[in-house]
């Protein structure tokens, strides 16, 4: 234990500054916005197959399937604001801009497609709308998937 210590505080005396505790590039910032949007759209995709898969097994309990859809609404305004933040770094390029708001608009359309499994949710009679909120929830894993393809291009073109 000693000698760990020891070891460390040498190693820390020993070596420059910089060489282990270096500021990260102009890039990190980016690359963490990128990073936590593909996982954002990532847990949006989770949600609505929890959803998928709680309605395939037969239970209609409004409010429990409501839940996901709140969370699932939670997470594109997650997303949105996430985007906003991207979009705002300095050295934004306009091709960067533009797929950003392409994003925007898929990110819109989760929404859309998460109020409107949660208004079938909401009606008395789910069952007769089982068949349009499971198309939501596949509009929602369609989205989520391209949300995360968008965020590996923007990845690489960084």
């Amino acid at each position: 234990m000693r000698r760990n210590l020891l070891l460390s505080v040498m190693a820390a005396a020993v070596l420059p500054a910089g060489s282990l505790w270096a500021a990260p590039d102009a890039a990190a910032p980016s690359t963490q916005y990128l990073d936590r949007i593909g996982e954002q759209a990532f847990q949006i995709q989770v949600q609505a197959d929890r959803l998928e898969s709680y309605l395939r097994s037969g239970a209609h309990d409004a409010p429990h399937a409501a839940g996901y859809t709140l969370d699932i609404a939670e997470g594109t305004r997650r997303l949105a604001v996430l985007l906003d933040q991207f979009v705002a770094q300095p050295g934004t390029t306009n091709d960067t801009r533009r797929a950003v708001e392409r994003m925007k608009v898929a990110v819109a359309e989760l929404g859309a497609f998460a109020g409107n499994a949660y208004e079938n949710l909401d009606s008395h009679a789910m069952g007769l709308h089982l068949g349009d909120i499971l198309a939501s929830v596949s509009n929602i894993m369609d989205r989520g998937n391209m949300l995360r393809a968008s965020v590996h291009q923007l990845a690489g073109a960084n």
